[in-house]
């Protein structure tokens, strides 16, 4: 498992709001699963693996990354907690098909905690 090294961008404003994800222990991430052509790092302690996932919402491609890591037991997630990812490598931007950043979905939540905070 191989990928690209990306920086995690947090609004300085509102602070991390991942709720004990990834964005709030690290500062950058390994983005797998781009192409031969991308499988350079293996993921590390200071930069783990993440993926990304295309979904089509109102007839629009959307795309995220989130952790290759499990939930933990019971928890509801991935959810977007505020960061995002990004790098200048070209594999990336051809990977999700702009140029910028992707939100990184690295929150999760216990379902009680999802009810109160859904109302």
């Amino acid at each position: 498992m191989k990928g690209i090294t990306a920086s995690i961008f947090v609004d300085k404003k509102f602070g991390d709001c991942s709720n004990g994800g990834i964005s709030s222990r690290y500062s950058r991430v390994t983005v797998i699963g781009l192409g031969k052509d991308a499988e350079i790092f293996e993921p590390t302690e200071d930069a783990p693996a993440v993926r990304l996932v295309k979904r089509k919402i109102g007839g629009k491609v959307v795309v995220h990354a989130e952790p290759v890591e499990g939930l933990k037991s019971g928890n509801i997630g991935w959810m977007a907690g505020g960061s995002y990812v990004s790098t200048s490598d070209s594999r990336f931007c051809r990977a999700v098909g702009f140029y910028g950043a992707v939100s990184l979905h690295d929150r999760q939540e216990t379902p009680e905690m999802y009810d109160q905070l859904s109302r």
